[in-house]
């Protein structure tokens, strides 16, 4: 089990507490991810790790929150006001999940302004 996703386009401005939706699923083994939605599904009972990378440009903020059903579990915060080039924070989240628990990225309580498209955002994860 395990997939590696991207956003085909940037994705900007969306409002506080959104899912975070990244398009294009390049690997999916197991057709656990939904790439229509954003959701994983836990196929089955396992420890699984999950990374996600968020590329903004210089002026702009992106703040994401990996949520394991509905609860958040790991922050990931890109702050460029000050950077005069592209950044990507990263994030990694290790846990147990059942199956059929579902996992997926959210806009924390800021308005999300900028993830850039293409290979240089991606969301992945795998059973260990």
């Amino acid at each position: 089990i395990a997939f590696h996703s991207y956003p085909s386009k940037n994705i900007e401005n969306i409002p506080k507490n959104t899912k975070v939706v990244f398009d294009v699923a390049s690997e999916n083994i197991g057709r656990a991810y939904d790439p229509t939605t954003g959701i994983f599904a836990a196929p089955v009972d396992g420890a699984y790790v999950f990374h996600w990378t968020t590329m903004i440009k210089p002026g702009t903020y992106f703040a994401t929150i990996l949520k394991v059903n509905g609860q958040g579990k790991a922050f990931n915060q890109g702050y460029a006001h000050y950077h005069k080039d592209y950044y990507s924070p990263s994030q990694m989240f290790v846990g147990y999940l059942k199956r059929g628990d579902k996992v997926w990225l959210s806009s924390d309580d800021n308005i999300g302004q900028y993830i850039h498209r293409g290979i240089r955002s991606s969301f992945s994860g795998f059973l260990l």
